[in-house]
C-alpha cells in the first residue's frame, strides 16, 4: 500500500514538473516575441520621428505657444529682474540710453515695481534721486503692436521695444521715439525725406516757411508749425504724384491739420477747387483757401510789394479774377481808418498788420435791403502804424480804392 502510494505520488510529481517546464517555455517564448515586437515598434517610432523632424517637426509643436509677452524673460520683470533687457538701446533719432539690470537709466535713480497693463506691455517708474518727478519706462514685447493714446505707432513688431514717457508732459509718440536694442533698430518708413515724415521726422523740411501774404512760420524737425506745442498723427494719403503728407498740431486749446505737398502735387480747396500754386516746389497748406495762403520754403517766393495809399486819396485800377492787389496805408495818428472800393466790380477787402497778421475782412456791404458789391473796412488804428490791404474780386473789372482817416477823440 505504501509502495503504491509512493509510486503514484512520484508519477504525479513527474507530470507536474513536465507541465511546469512546458508553461515556462511558453512564457519565455511569449516574452521573446513581446520583446521583439516592442523593439520593432520602438524602431518604427524612432523612424517616424526622424522622418517628421526632417519635415520641420519639433516636440514643442504639440503644445500651444504662449501669447506674446508671457513667459520668461518677460515675467522676470515683474519680480524686479531686468538683466535680460539690460544694455544699450537706440531710437530712430539716434538717441542712446543704457538700461541697467535694476531697471534704471543711471546710478542716480531708483526704480519702482513693474506692472503689466491691458495691452500686455510691461512698465515701471524710475525716479531720479532728489527729484519729485519720475518717468515711465514701457517695454513692448516682440509680437505686439504699439498703441499710444495718440494712436497706433508704426514699429518693428518682431523686436522688443522701449518707450520712455518723461515727467508729466503728454506728447504723441512717433516711430522715431521708440528704442530698440543696439544694432537692432528698425528703419521704419525711413527711406527718403518724405517717408521720414511718417516717423515724425521733418528734419529735411525744417526751417522758415512764408506765404505771399507775408505770414512767416517755423517748421521744426518734430513737425511743430505756426507756434504749435505738439504734433501727432503723421500719415500719407494718395499715391504717386498725388501723395500728400499730413499731421495734426495743437495750438493751445485748438488744433489743425498741416499738409505737406511734394513737388508735382496739386493743392485743392475743401470743395475740390484747384489752388494755383508753383507745383515745382514743396508747399505747406494750413487750411489754405487761396494761393497766397500756401507756404513755401524761405527764399523760394517773393513777397508782394504793396502800393502806398495815403489817407484822403484814391487809386483807380483794373483787376482780373484770381488776382490780388496789395495796398499799404499808414495812419498819421490814432483814430478810425476807412478803406473802401467803388465801381461795378464785386470786390473783397482783407486787412493785415504790417507783419501780415490777419485783422479783418469784408465782402459786401448792406444798405437797407440793397447789397452793395463793393467792399468796405472800418478799423481803429494806432498812431504812425501801417496796415496792409489785399484787394481781390469775383470776376474781372475796374475799381477805385480810397482811404479816409478820422482822428480819434480823447
Amino acid at each position: 500500500m505504501n509502495d503504491t502510494l509512493i509510486k503514484t505520488k512520484g508519477a504525479s510529481m513527474k507530470k507536474f514538473f513536465t507541465i511546469a517546464r512546458k508553461v515556462s517555455a511558453v512564457i519565455m517564448l511569449t516574452a521573446l516575441v513581446f520583446t521583439a515586437c516592442s523593439k520593432g515598434t520602438a524602431s518604427a517610432s524612432l523612424d517616424a520621428r526622424a522622418s517628421t523632424e526632417e519635415e520641420g517637426y519639433s516636440p514643442g509643436d504639440d503644445y500651444e505657444a504662449l501669447p506674446a509677452g508671457f513667459g520668461y524673460p518677460y515675467t522676470a520683470i515683474m519680480d524686479g529682474h531686468f538683466s535680460d533687457f539690460a544694455g544699450t538701446w537706440v531710437n530712430g533719432r539716434g538717441d542712446r540710453i543704457q538700461l541697467r539690470s535694476n531697471g534704471t537709466l543711471s546710478d542716480m535713480e531708483r526704480a519702482g515695481s513693474a506692472s503689466r497693463d491691458e495691452n500686455n506691455y510691461y512698465y515701471w517708474y524710475s525716479n531720479p534721486v532728489m527729484e519729485e518727478w519720475s518717468y515711465r519706462i514701457n517695454l513692448i514685447p516682440a509680437g505686439l503692436e504699439f498703441f499710444h493714446y495718440s494712436g497706433n505707432v508704426r514699429t518693428d513688431t518682431t523686436k522688443d521695444r522701449l518707450y520712455i514717457e518723461a515727467g508729466m508732459i503728454e506728447r504723441s509718440a512717433v516711430s522715431a521715439d521708440v528704442y530698440y536694442r543696439d544694432g537692432h533698430a528698425a528703419a521704419v518708413e525711413s527711406s527718403g525725406p518724405y517717408a521720414k515724415i511718417l516717423a515724425g521726422n521733418l528734419s529735411d523740411f525744417a526751417g522758415t516757411w512764408v506765404n505771399r501774404r507775408g505770414n512767416i512760420s517755423e517748421l521744426t524737425p518734430e513737425g511743430l508749425f505756426d507756434n504749435a506745442y505738439h504734433a501727432s498723427n503723421f500719415q500719407k494719403t494718395g499715391s504717386g504724384i498725388n501723395e500728400v503728407y499730413s499731421w495734426w498740431i495743437s495750438l493751445g486749446g485748438d488744433g489743425g491739420e498741416v499738409k505737406l505737398y511734394p513737388a508735382g502735387a496739386e493743392i485743392f480747396t475743401w470743395d475740390d477747387q484747384i489752388i494755383q500754386t508753383d507745383t515745382t516746389k514743396v508747399r505747406i497748406s494750413f487750411y489754405a483757401e487761396s494761393s497766397d495762403q500756401v507756404y513755401y520754403q524761405e527764399g523760394e517766393i517773393s513777397l508782394p510789394v504793396p502800393i502806398v495809399l495815403a489817407p484822403g486819396t484814391f487809386i483807380n485800377g483794373y483787376i482780373e479774377q484770381g488776382e490780388n492787389h496789395w495796398y499799404i496805408v499808414r495812419s498819421p495818428d490814432g483814430g478810425i481808418l476807412t478803406v473802401e472800393t467803388e465801381g461795378s466790380t464785386d470786390t473783397v477787402l482783407t486787412v493785415f498788420s504790417e507783419n501780415y497778421e490777419y485783422i479783418s475782412e469784408n465782402d459786401d456791404t448792406w444798405i437797407g435791403d440793397y447789397v452793395d458789391r463793393n467792399a468796405k473796412l472800418v478799423i481803429s488804428v494806432r498812431s504812425d502804424t501801417a496796415y496792409i490791404f489785399r484787394l481781390s474780386a469775383f470776376g474781372s473789372g475796374s475799381y477805385r480804392i480810397l482811404a479816409i482817416f478820422e482822428i480819434g477823440l480823447g
